[in-house]
This record gives structure tokens, sequence and C-alpha cells, in this order.
């Protein structure tokens, strides 16, 4: 059981309940420019990002909190993990070839493709 703990990025409002990210360390914030997609219902307003750090046996609250049509990653050393809803993918971050399962699934959950870029500091 892999034990270490992960960098993470996490948008609150992509969490059915964003208080998940109370319990962990954060040791980055940003609240971005109005007007950013909230619903698909056409409600817009900011986006609260976090960047946290987890221990990987935590990955499946993460997965298990997403909201459809969002996502949240980890990253440590060369490995990425796009946690989306219900789902997750370990990819490496050199190779974009291992990206692609990850990259057509958030595009099924009508995610725009170029902001499945899962970046890592």
């Amino acid at each position: 059981m892999r034990t270490e703990y992960w960098k993470g990025c996490f948008i609150s409002e992509g969490l059915k309940d964003p208080t998940i990210l109370n319990k962990y360390k954060c040791f980055k914030f940003k609240l971005t420019k109005d007007n950013l997609p909230l619903d698909d219902k056409g409600t817009v307003g900011r986006w609260h990002m976090f960047w946290i750090e987890v221990p990987y046996s935590d990955f499946e609250i993460f997965k298990d909190n997403m909201r459809y049509n969002w996502y949240g990653h980890f990253w440590k050393d060369n490995t990425i993990v796009a946690i989306f809803e219900g789902r997750k993918f370990e990819i490496d971050k050199n190779d974009r070839n291992t990206w692609k399962e990850a990259i057509e699934f958030g595009k099924s959950q009508n995610i725009l493709e170029e902001q499945l870029d899962f970046l890592t500091e």
C-alpha cells in the first residue's frame, strides 16, 4: 500500500463536498477571474483552486467526490494521477501517449481538451 504524500490540484467547485479539502495541507491557493463556468446550466463565477498534499491512500476519497465534467490531479516525480468522477488514470508526465485514455475520458465528460493539461509545478 502506498502511503507517501503526493501534491495535487483541485478546484473546489468541481467537488461534491469541497470541505474535504480542509483535511489536507494547502501549499498554494488561487481565486480565478470571474465568469468561468460552474455547471452545465450556464452558471458562471470564480474558481477556488487549491494545491494540497495528500497521501496516495486517500485518492479514492477524491474519485468518489468529483462532480461530472470536472477533474483534479495529483503528481509525484514523473507520475500524474488524474481523478474524474468514478475514475482515475495513472499517466507518465513525460510520455503524452499515456495521456490518451484520460484525455478521451475527460472529453466524454464534456471537458475541453485544452483544459486537460494536468499541470504540475
